[in-house]
Order: structure tokens, then C-alpha cells, then sequence
């Protein structure tokens, strides 16, 4: 991972664990800290953060973006790209199929 404008990567996130939490104008949120795995299944050792709750175990497209703080040192911010409403309804429909089919 490299490059300090946003690109698009694909890999797994492994694991998630909540650095801390707040509330700015009324909305809360939680930075998450990742450990994830590239395509070819290779660990990525990189600092990965996060305001998005990443699914686990799922291989996606994430944009990434490098941040140095001076405190904190370099780490790599990841965001999910924007979905319309439709692909969202798909992605759910497809979900909710797949969940009907399988056994109970």
C-alpha cells in the first residue's frame, strides 16, 4: 500500500478492535483498528483504520488512504466506496435469497 491519494484495494479484513469512540455534533462514532490480508491470501502489516465498520472474513474493495500523524506515526485509512440505494437493495435481496436457501 502505497500513494497518498485514495486508491481502491481489494482484500479480507481478519479482525477488528475498537481504538475509541465518540460524539462530534451529535453523531457518534468509533475508530476501528484492522488486520487484514491481500488477495493472495499474504498479511497486510501496514497500520489499517477505520470510521467504517468493515465486514470480517469478506473479500471487498476498500479505498485507502495513507495519514502520518505526528503523534501516532503512519497508518492506512479505509473507507467503503459509496453504493446507491439500488446496489445496496440488490446486495440485501441476493443476502436474504442466499439465507432462504440454506439450511436451518
Amino acid at each position: 500500500m502505497s500513494g497518498d491519494s485514495p486508491q481502491t484495494h481489494r482484500l479480507t479484513a481478519t479482525e477488528r478492535s475498537k481504538i475509541t469512540s465518540g460524539s462530534t455534533n451529535g453523531h457518534d462514532w468509533t475508530l476501528w483498528r484492522y488486520a487484514a490480508v491481500r488477495q493472495d491470501g499474504s498479511e497486510i502489516t501496514e497500520k489499517l483504520v477505520s470510521l467504517d465498520v468493515i465486514p470480517l472474513h469478506q473479500e471487498i474493495d476498500v479505498e485507502v488512504e495513507r495519514r502520518d500523524d505526528p503523534k501516532y506515526g503512519p497508518s492506512y485509512s479505509l473507507k467503503l466506496p459509496k453504493r446507491s440505494v439500488q446496489t445496496r437493495l440488490a446486495e440485501l435481496e441476493e443476502r436474504v435469497a442466499r439465507l432462504e436457501r440454506s439450511p436451518t
